[in-house]
């Protein structure tokens, strides 16, 4: 089984992941908590949400690296932040599943550009459950934030800006999170980076649903 926790930053994933985690814990799960060695905001051998919850964690530099921390028994392995990983964790999380061990993800889906990050495009079409999780957004307050903006120097990251910047780590970068209007309204980048300036906004909020 593989299960998705994603969304804009300042939603929760990590907190959602690490209640999971200690759900696991109080069940007597044999449970593995992975990290990438990428994010720098945390010290230490551990997972922290911006709730101040905590777990401990392998910080690990490359997915090809955790058939190593599978030892023993496994029941669910829990991996954070998996649009920072390396290509080859799709692979590692099918050999999980297959083997049959549980896996958690959580991680954001869409970069500052509002374009799905590939890696978690492909964990989504294998997962058997996905969890859409949303931020408060920071123009108009509502529960519905779902797109991330980048902003470096107090203006909106270029197209040519990385795909990875971690926050916390640079002063000069900041992420806010915004419902689909007001991302539109403020002039952000659109879907796939698209600039959305030009745009006609409704007067309501439009949800798209499957045909």
């Amino acid at each position: 089984m593989l299960k998705l926790l994603v969304g804009p930053m300042k939603a929760e994933k990590t907190g959602e992941l690490i209640r999971l985690v200690k759900r696991a814990s109080i069940g007597n799960k044999n449970i593995v908590v992975l990290s990438p060695q990428i994010d720098e905001r945390t010290v230490g051998e551990v997972i922290e949400s911006r709730n101040g919850s905590k777990v401990k964690a392998f910080r690990i530099q490359s997915s090809e690296l955790i058939e190593g921390f599978i030892n023993g028994p496994v029941d669910i392995v829990f991996i954070d932040e998996v649009h920072m990983w390396d290509e080859g964790l799709v692979r590692e999380v099918c050999k999980l599943t297959d083997s049959g061990i549980d896996v958690v993800c959580s991680g954001l889906d869409m970069n500052y550009m509002s374009a799905p990050f590939e890696i978690v495009s492909r964990l989504l079409a294998l997962a058997d459950e996905v969890v859409k999780l949303t931020s408060v957004c920071e123009e108009c307050g509502s529960d519905k934030g779902r797109r991330t903006a980048r902003y470096i120097n107090g203006k909106p990251a270029s197209f040519n800006s990385p795909e990875i910047l971690v926050d916390g780590t640079n002063t000069s970068v900041v992420y806010k999170t915004f419902c689909n209007r007001c991302y539109r309204k403020i002039g952000m980048f659109g879907l796939g980076g698209y600039p959305m300036e030009n745009v006609e906004i409704p007067e309501t909020e439009t949800t798209l649903v499957n045909s």
